[in-house]
């Protein structure tokens, strides 16, 4: 299920967008069917966020009271390293500032209906592709399909190799780590910090010191040798549009 947040104070048009949505829903057979929040402020949405709402892709108005959606989205950017943020506004101005949470596109509202279902085809199209990779590993209770994108980290001690994932679950399996490294090196999302953990880039909140610390609060010591390939790497990751507003320090 693709997952779309809609945030904009005018009842009028957040009723319009989520109509539009609805409609590009009935005419576009995507491969999951579309599911539609709408928020009537930054503070909702960032609310829904923070207590762990996760969407593929959020539509943001720009201009709202209180807290606008530039303050949202840097806000979102703590928790939610790769959502794709739409922003919508009435002006051009804000387009240099979009760049500084790495929007992943800007809407002028009241343009053609025919550029937002354009945006949001390339957006879902290109989340269908990152949902879609996965491996078959063989656990303690039995061959699970796992997919790469909800997989925060991988750890090995001794020889039982653990999966953990973005919903806090911890899968384990024997083996070694050389035995499933090629499989995630293939994923340019994932680097090995260390000798006993491979992680997922999308996860990460900041790369301090000889540290990565995890969206999820874990630490994970990254090896003296290879931090400075670690933090080239990161950071190309981090400005290439897969992830944003990383945090370097």
């Amino acid at each position: 299920m693709y997952k779309i947040a809609v945030c904009d104070d005018n009842p009028d048009m957040l009723a319009r967008l989520s109509e539009d949505l609805r409609l590009l829903s009935e005419r576009r057979k995507f491969a999951e069917p579309l599911e539609i929040m709408s928020f009537a402020s930054g503070s909702a949405l960032l609310d829904a966020v923070a207590h762990g709402d996760r969407f593929h892709i959020i539509l943001l108005d720009i201009l709202m009271p209180l807290m606008d959606g530039m303050e949202t989205a840097a806000e979102i950017r703590r928790y939610d390293k790769s959502v794709k943020i739409i922003f919508l506004t009435t002006s051009t101005r804000f387009a240099l500032e979009s760049y500084d949470v790495k929007a992943y596109g800007y809407l002028i509202k009241g343009g053609p209906q025919e550029k937002l279902y354009a945006l949001l085809n390339e957006a879902i199209a290109e989340t269908s592709e990152a949902l879609g990779a996965y491996t078959l590993l063989k656990t303690k209770t039995g061959l699970e399909k796992f997919f790469f994108h909800s997989i925060e980290y991988v750890e090995i001690l001794g020889k039982v190799i653990t999966l953990h994932l973005n919903n806090g679950e911890a899968h384990e399996m024997y083996g070694s780590l050389s035995q499933i490294e090629p499989v995630f090196a293939a994923q340019v999302r994932f680097i090995k910090p260390h000798r006993s953990f491979l992680v997922n880039m999308d996860y990460i909140r900041r790369l301090h010191n000889n540290e990565i610390f995890m969206v999820s609060g874990c630490r994970i010591p990254v090896a003296k040798a290879s931090y400075g390939e670690i933090k080239e790497r990161y950071i190309s990751y981090s400005f290439s549009g897969r992830q944003s507003n990383a945090g370097i320090l």
